[in-house]
């Protein structure tokens, strides 16, 4: 796999197991149209282990982005941001789309974007493969904005499968709220 180091700058480094652990700051926010980070056959891990308080994983701003393919964990706040007039998709309908978000110290997913779509499919937050507690702090996915959000697949024609087929993993988050 290959960051772009025009979007991803030098403050993280890559072990030879996938892991990107980042260091020092944030990463910068995703705020150009239609970027598209996908590791769905390397399988990337963002780590935010030892970043200061307040810190989150990935940041979008921008419309049309997609997160596929990686284990976004450890970070100091939430896993996912999406604000402003941000749009995304995060994960997919195949096996190797899904994101893995957890053990974060806030949301997972902070969704508040305030314009467009966003989809969350085929995720697994706050659990590996459905089954072992990797929980987030807060919420797992943390509902805030005014932009249009699908959770899972969309039902048509009454078969209710959406979320079956294409639904996230939602478990395990210690939040009280």
């Amino acid at each position: 796999i290959s960051y772009d180091s025009a979007v991803f700058p030098t403050n993280f480094s890559v072990a030879g197991n996938g892991i990107i652990t980042v260091t020092g700051s944030a990463l910068p926010a995703i705020s150009k149209a239609g970027t598209s980070i996908e590791a769905q056959t390397v399988g990337v891990t963002l780590d935010g282990t030892g970043l200061g308080a307040g810190v989150d994983g990935l940041t979008i701003t921008a419309t049309g982005a997609r997160v596929l393919g990686h284990w976004i964990r450890n970070f100091p706040d939430d896993g996912i941001v999406i604000s402003g007039a941000g749009t995304a998709t995060i994960g997919g309908t195949g096996s190797a789309d899904a994101n893995f978000i957890n053990v974060n110290a806030g949301d997972a997913i902070d969704f508040s974007s305030t314009a467009g779509t966003t989809v969350i499919k085929g995720n697994y937050i706050g659990t590996y493969k459905g089954f072992q507690d990797r929980g987030n702090a807060g919420h797992g996915i943390y509902i805030n904005g005014t932009g249009t959000l699908t959770i899972g697949g969309t039902c048509t024609g009454g078969t209710g499968t959406a979320n079956i087929n294409e639904g996230n993993y939602i478990a395990f988050h210690d939040t009280t709220n």
